[in-house]
Formats: structure tokens, sequence, C-alpha cells
């Protein structure tokens, strides 16, 4: 028997299990480690691990937990309702959902789902603890929780206001796993911006709250004294608005004698407030790859999104970056409203270039999530969303289309720019022979590679009868991996 705990964190499969094998959910370490700061029994448990319905119908009748929590996400919100489903079979247990996607519109959400209990809006630490002393204790009412959506009486309420930890030394180091493939760190909660296409300016609340560098040097050597420091993958958006304070924990690193592995990265935003000094410290502590999110080839549309800068700072600036012996990793996103013919071929001859140059490059397909600016005001913009269901949400589907564009072609040219920049050319670039070869390309031949791809890549998907939306041609997708809980609940 099991011993019995107060709150039963759950995290659900994600897209990172796919791609890193394992990525911990940092949000849901951090709920965990602070509800047993203040004294409840807590227990986490991964879905990636723990992919059986039985086995987690057993866990729960033996811990009997008091409250259960679930992440969520757009692409596995539908996972995340069947799995609430099949416990609500079993157990009365309320069920409390986070995440960003239920962040917004939550009283329509929670009228659709009578199988969901709560939602916590935005940062959950807080008001966690506050919605477990009502369950526990009887401290306290529901309308007293900021950010909680709630049913009551048949009707559903949505409490204002907003609660955050202010001081972020107070909260204690996230619960992590032994089998992390990565290791995600934050320094910091929040961002300056406001990009269109993006959330954290809302779900984190105004401005950016920074751990203190003892915090965070701390943190750090607790990992490492686990044995369990993998290459880290920092989530801070922008690290470089107040570049001093990551400055401060380099320093701080040095002094203690600590690296980061190898591989380690660092987002950071070029065209403003850029600051090389910072760089060089980073790599000083052994940070070697900097992700650079450009968006698009197009100036017109990265004005759109947030991120107005001109293709000279663009070169410049990874120059830049490229003469300190760092790596740019540059991502760009197909879809974003207004995408047309013209707009691709900016994108395709920028990433050619800064193929030449040494960068590596990331390709997305755009996704319009609830709570951005595109989502939220999708009438003034030119896209149009062809793919209702959010299982498709994810990096293997297009979800859209554009007045130019329909989402096969968007698929396509998606599936084809990955097909080239992340396997043939990064093949490529790791051979100084090849990467020499490869430079020597003319961009027309390039186009017509482009081009050529596109047509086979939609040519397959017809014979093969996929989905017209279907960006990667590989079998085996997200959506394949609840089939077992699907099918769990239709027997039970």
């Amino acid at each position: 028997m099991g011993q019995k705990c107060d709150l039963l964190l759950i995290d659900p499969v994600t897209e990172y299990s796919q791609h890193f094998k394992r990525f911990d959910n940092i949000s849901l370490g951090y709920l965990a480690s602070y509800a047993r700061h203040v004294g409840y029994s807590t227990k986490l448990v991964s879905l990636f691990d723990f992919n059986s319905p039985e086995r987690l119908k057993n866990l729960i009748q033996e811990v009997q937990p008091s409250l259960i929590g679930i992440s969520s996400l757009s692409f596995n919100i539908n996972y995340v309702l069947a799995l609430a489903k099949i416990i609500k079979r079993f157990t009365q247990c309320p069920i409390v959902l986070g995440g960003p996607h239920v962040s917004f519109h939550s009283i329509e959400f929670l009228a659709k789902n009578p199988h969901v209990d709560f939602v916590i809006k935005s940062e959950g630490e807080l008001k966690l603890i506050l919605l477990l002393e009502y369950l526990t204790k009887g401290k306290g009412t529901l309308d007293s929780i900021p950010c909680l959506v709630y049913r009551k009486d048949g009707e559903i309420h949505e409490v204002p206001g907003l609660l955050l930890v202010k001081n972020m030394d107070l909260l204690p180091f996230p619960q992590r796993s032994n089998s992390s493939a990565l290791t995600p760190f934050t320094c910091s909660r929040g961002c300056k911006h406001a990009c269109k296409n993006c959330l954290f300016h809302k779900t984190c609340g105004p401005g950016v709250r920074w751990r203190s560098a003892d915090n965070v040097v701390q943190e750090f050597k607790n990992i490492k004294s686990k044995g369990i420091l993998k290459r880290v993958y920092f989530l801070d958006c922008t690290m470089n608005d107040e570049p001093e304070k990551f400055i401060e924990v380099c320093k701080l690193l040095v002094r203690e004698g600590l690296l980061f592995p190898r591989n380690s990265m660092i987002y950071f935003r070029i065209g403003e407030n850029t600051n090389f000094e910072m760089l060089k410290w980073a790599k000083r502590v052994g940070i070697s790859s900097i992700l650079v999110g450009v968006e698009s080839g197009s100036r017109k549309l990265r004005k759109l999104v947030g991120k107005d800068f001109s293709d000279k700072v663009i070169f410049e600036d990874l120059q830049h970056i490229l003469k300190m012996g760092l790596v740019p990793n540059v991502s760009f996103m197909i879809g974003i409203p207004g995408e047309a013919w013209s707009t691709i071929m900016e994108t395709f001859h920028l990433m050619t270039r800064l193929f030449k140059m040494g960068c590596l490059e990331s390709v997305f397909g755009f996704k319009p999530f609830f709570g951005t600016e595109f989502f939220e005001n999708s009438s003034a913009y030119d896209y149009t969303i062809s793919e209702s269901c959010f299982d498709y949400w994810t990096d293997d589907f297009m979800v859209l289309r554009t007045k130019a564009l329909s989402e096969a072609q968007l698929a396509s040219v998606t599936g084809t720019m990955r097909i080239i920049f992340n396997y043939i050319l990064k093949n490529g670039n790791g051979n100084a022979v090849k990467r020499s070869a490869l430079r020597l390309i003319p961009q027309q031949l390039f186009d017509a590679i482009f081009f050529t791809g596109i047509g086979f890549h939609m040519l397959i998907k017809k014979v093969l009868h996929m989905r017209k939306s279907r960006i990667t041609l590989s079998s085996k997708t997200y959506v394949s991996q609840w089939i077992s809980w699907r099918s769990f609940m239709a027997k039970n």
C-alpha cells in the first residue's frame, strides 16, 4: 500500500518527450517542491515513465490524494481531458488543470468539461497552496483565490486578480528526475516584450522577476551534486534585457570553478539591447549554443510578430556571435499571418545565406495559440485556422492557411525546409570539406532543389494518403501516443 498524499501532480506525455526522449516539466517540479516546502505531502509522476492506465489507476487508489493536478498545453489538451475522464471513473478526487492553454477562455473551457473541477490560471505555486488549504483544512474560500476558475451550484466562477511569487529566491529548487536528457533551467520569470505569437508577457505577469546569482549557483551545485546534470537548456526568454544579472551569475560560477556541460543553450534576442559582453561570459562558463528567434526572412512579417530588425542587423549580430566561437541556432516560423510565396522565398534566401555563414537553423510551423495577440484578434490578421482538433497542434502538422497559401502548401514548405537545413545541410556543416563545397552552390540551384522538394513532399503525402497538413513524413507522431488511453476509457 502506497503512502497517502495530499497532492498528486501528473505530467502528461508531451511533444518534448518525442524530441528529447524525456524533458523534465520544470513548472510541475516547482509546484511539487513548493507544496512539500509548506507541509503538503506530494507525489509527481510523469506518464513518460508511467504510461499505463492500469498503473495510474492503482497509484491513485493507493495514495488517495486530496487533489490531482495535471499540466496542459494546446497540443495535449485532448489527451489531458481523456486522462481526466479516466481518473473520474475510479475516484471523486477533485482535478485541477494548469498551463497556458487553460489560462485563457477558462470559463468556457470548464463549462464544456464537467470532469475538471478547477483551473488555475498563470503562475501556480501560491494559488495551488490556497486551494489545498481550502480542500484539506476548510481554510479560506474559493472566491478569495486569485485566478481560480471553479464550479459552484451549477455555475462557473472566475476570480480576478494576480498572485505571483515576488521574491524568486523564496521558492525551493524544483523537483527533477534522474533520466532527463536535458536540464531545463530558469534564472527569471516574465518578459518585457509583447511579441504577438507569445504568451510569456501575459502568463508570467508584467516585467521580469529575477533570482539572485547566489540562488542560481546554489541550484546548479545542487543538481551537480546529485549526478543528474545534463546539458543545460535555459528557458528564460530574453536574458540580454538585463545582461548584468546573468553576467553576475557567470562571474560567481567562475569563482566557484563551475562550468555548464558542453552544448548548453541560452536564448539571445538580437537587434536591441545587444550585449556581447554577456555572451563572452556565457562562453566562459561553458555555454556554446545561442538560440536566436529571427522568425522570418521578411522584415514586414518580423515587424508584425514584434521583431522589427533589419537584415543588416541580423547578419552583423550573428557574425559577431560566430567570431566569438559560439554557434547560433536560428529559428524560423512558416505560416505567419500574411505569408505568401514572396515571403517564403525571402525566408529561404535568408536561411541559405545564414547557413553559408555557419549558422544552424530550425524551422517550425506557426501556431496561433490561445491567449496570443494573433489568436485573440484573429480577424485582424491574414490567416484562417484549418485544423480545429488540438491533437494536431504539434510540430508534425500545419494548422492554418493564409490568403495566398493553403495548409498543404505551408506544410510541405516547412517539411522541405527541415529536410534541407536540419538534415542535408546540417550534416554537411560538421565537415569542413563538405561545408566548403555546399557553400559554393549558387542560390539558383538551392531554389531549384527547394521547389523540387516541395513537389515531392506533396506527392508523397498524396500517394500515402497522409493528411494534407502534415509536415513530417514519419509514420510516428505525438497523436499515436495516447491511443492506449482511449482504448482503456472505452473498455472501462
